[in-house]
């Protein structure tokens, strides 16, 4: 969709909230899809970004066509924080450091962006694992 095309779609959501539909049907595929890659729940994901739409339509009313370029940044920047809000509520991990030593090369080659992924592959696969010990 062209940039013209974008911002004549939120200027008809303005005026009218029901064509903030045609808006929705561009953006739902891309924030579902991005919260439920981080997320890896499709529950959560669907909670998160029907709150992302609720908000944006709040947005939309208020959104200044000349100041800003494109509704997706601000729909990325809300399903972001909903998604920390989303995990420091839910979060039923802990990372023992016994269990995974940040000193072994085998496994992070001192590296912290590896530790992210690994985590990020542990939560996907075990999506409500403990490791070690809640206190």
């Amino acid at each position: 969709m062209s940039l013209e095309e974008e911002l004549k779609l939120i200027e008809n959501a303005q005026s009218n909230i029901q064509s903030f539909a045609a808006l929705y049907d561009i953006y739902f595929p891309k924030i579902y899809s991005y919260c439920l890659n981080r997320l890896c729940n499709k529950e959560n994901a669907e909670d998160v970004t029907s709150q992302v739409f609720l908000k944006s339509i709040e947005i939309v009313k208020s959104f200044d066509t000349k100041r800003s370029i494109r509704l997706g940044p601000w729909l990325y920047a809300i399903a972001h924080n909903l998604i920390i809000d989303t995990i420091r509520k839910n979060s039923h991990i802990v990372i023992d450091e016994k269990a995974f030593p940040m000193s072994s090369p085998k496994i992070f080659n001192s590296d912290t962006s590896s530790l992210g992924l690994l985590i990020h592959q542990v939560l996907c696969a075990q999506e409500h694992m403990t490791i070690g010990v809640l206190k």
